[in-house]
């Protein structure tokens, strides 16, 4: 049994043109195993009702590239049309273990490589707030988010427009 010494290293191109340099490598230089690591993410296209999944690079423009030393892949591989870089530390291209490679591929099949954030406004309607006046602090609870950082309150003493920075959340 021959065993094949392989090395991971890291390459970087510009993410507008990960899919050509994907394209292109798989056309000049198949034999270099490349991996990226995607996930799912919702998005709704242009003119469809409904979100949809879609797979993304977690690293847009990076790939890990699965190369053997005795080979001429590092030369094909960074002088195809739609150039791709190692990533360098000094005059070296580092090694990456197959332990970390692993261990990103265990992260992307859990889906923990990325967290969702969702981003909730504070400043909703229907949630009560203070209101900084140079008289008093009033309790109100907003109506409606306006243009320009602003709210529509209601008070005891009528509806008021307030800035954000003019109020809090009890």
């Amino acid at each position: 049994m021959v065993h094949i010494m392989v090395n991971w290293h890291l390459l970087r191109t510009n993410p507008t043109t990960f899919a050509r340099f994907l394209d292109q490598k798989n056309s000049f230089c198949p034999e270099p195993i490349l991996y990226f690591p995607i996930y799912k993410k919702k998005t709704r296209p242009h003119g469809t009702r409904h979100p949809t999944l879609v797979d993304k690079p977690v690293y847009p423009g990076y790939f890990f590239a699965n190369l053997r030393p005795d080979s001429d892949d590092h030369y094909r591989i960074s002088h195809l049309p739609t150039r791709a870089r190692f990533i360098r530390f000094g005059d070296t291209i580092p090694v990456i273990p197959e332990s970390v490679i692993t261990e990103v591929k265990r992260l992307e099949r859990l889906n923990l490589l990325v967290q969702e954030r969702k981003i909730e406004n504070p400043y909703r309607r229907g949630r009560k707030v203070i209101v900084h006046i140079p008289i008093a602090d009033i309790h109100g609870i907003i109506i409606r988010l306006i243009a320009h950082a602003r709210v529509v309150v209601d008070t005891p003493i009528g509806l008021l427009s307030v800035p954000l920075p003019a109020i809090t959340l009890p």
